[in-house]
């Protein structure tokens, strides 16, 4: 069984430990799109909740670019694309510089760093109803903490053993995924 809370507690201080127990629990296919389709669910529910503190008006609907409000389920496909072209691309340009994950261990990284985001964005938002200045400062932690997890399990699970392999694989398969989202963004805004 899982310890969900302790793998949880584990992610920032050894995100590498967490990240080799992540990838050696074997889970196979259908795990894995079952984590992360919950990933996806927590990553769009934790962004409403958090427009809720901060947009009253109208909770069912996030604005995500200059014209273009979204409601939940163009949300969760865009971050479902995302993710997906983010893990294949990271697999593939993981490999151009000698790393060895594969696109089933980038998923199960990209999953757990999706939940953790959920949970930084739940105690981010908490924290807005104490005090918005904390709540900021605390965000700009997260954003750096965040980046410092994902960095150390793409080193894991390529087993690269650099941390500038590591960046710019994700900047590149990021990189890819922001403009494959783009895409998407652009087909919702022209259904509309």
């Amino acid at each position: 069984m899982i310890d969900l809370t302790r793998l949880t507690l584990d992610t920032p201080r050894d995100p590498k430990s967490v990240a080799e127990y992540l990838l050696g629990l074997g889970l196979l296919r259908p795990q894995i799109i079952s984590l992360f389709a919950v990933s996806v669910c927590l990553s769009v529910i934790s962004l409403f909740v958090s427009n809720v503190s901060m947009n009253g008006d109208n909770p069912f609907v996030i604005v995500v670019g200059p014209g273009l409000v979204m409601g939940p389920l163009p949300v969760a496909i865009m971050i479902f694309v995302m993710t997906l072209v983010s893990a294949l691309a990271s697999s593939r340009i993981g490999h151009m510089f000698g790393g060895q994950g594969e696109f089933n261990a980038l998923l199960i990284v990209m999953s757990w760093l999706q939940w953790m985001q959920f949970v930084f964005q739940m105690l981010s938002t908490l924290l807005s109803f104490i005090s918005i200045a904390l709540s900021g400062l605390i965000s700009l932690v997260i954003f750096v903490l965040t980046l410092w997890i994902f960095v150390a399990m793409v080193d894991r699970a390529h087993g690269f053993e650099s941390v500038l392999k590591s960046i710019v694989t994700i900047v590149l398969g990021s990189t890819v995924a922001g403009v494959s989202v783009g895409f998407v963004a652009i087909m919702f805004a022209g259904a509309m």
